[in-house]
């Protein structure tokens, strides 16, 4: 059984999905921006990522799980998570945040293409459900509250 609960802190929220099955605990943060520094993530120096990480890493505890979604106006969509997991990517930029570690930013339909089966795996979502884009609804993505739905 799975649930959704969010924690406001540093005035952002972050959501943490619970599945009393798994050993892990999800927490995923939603940004959406108009504009994201790209060639700072390749400097290794990025403030705007630093303090979506901090946000999201602020209710993170050891086995986490940590996620953070992204959406910049006509740029795409994107997914950050943390290296430590097994991921599978082909595409990818590297982060190293001095202090919550390496970090992969994916786009976000190549992320879910090679990691629909290891993200249900993480989550402990029932082995029936045939995608990982029938849980994750991005449409439910609105600026007004910056929250991704998790059915």
């Amino acid at each position: 059984m799975s649930s959704v609960s969010s924690v406001s802190n540093f005035n952002a929220d972050v959501n943490i999905l619970v599945n009393s099955f798994a050993s892990s605990i999800i927490n995923y943060k939603t940004e959406i921006l108009t504009d994201f520094p790209f060639h700072l993530v390749l400097s290794g120096n990025c403030n705007q990522f630093d303090t979506s990480l901090e946000q999201l890493m602020a209710v993170s505890k050891p086995n986490d799980v940590n996620i953070l979604f992204m959406k910049f106006d006509s740029k795409g969509k994107y997914v950050a998570v943390q290296c430590g997991a097994t991921w599978i990517t082909d595409n990818f930029m590297y982060y190293s945040s001095s202090k919550h570690g390496d970090w992969l930013l994916v786009e976000f339909d190549d992320f879910f293409k090679h990691n629909a089966a290891l993200f249900q795996t993480y989550s402990g979502t029932p082995t029936d459900t045939t995608s990982i884009i029938a849980l994750i609804d991005t449409t439910s993505i609105n600026t007004s509250n910056s929250q991704i739905t998790i059915k």
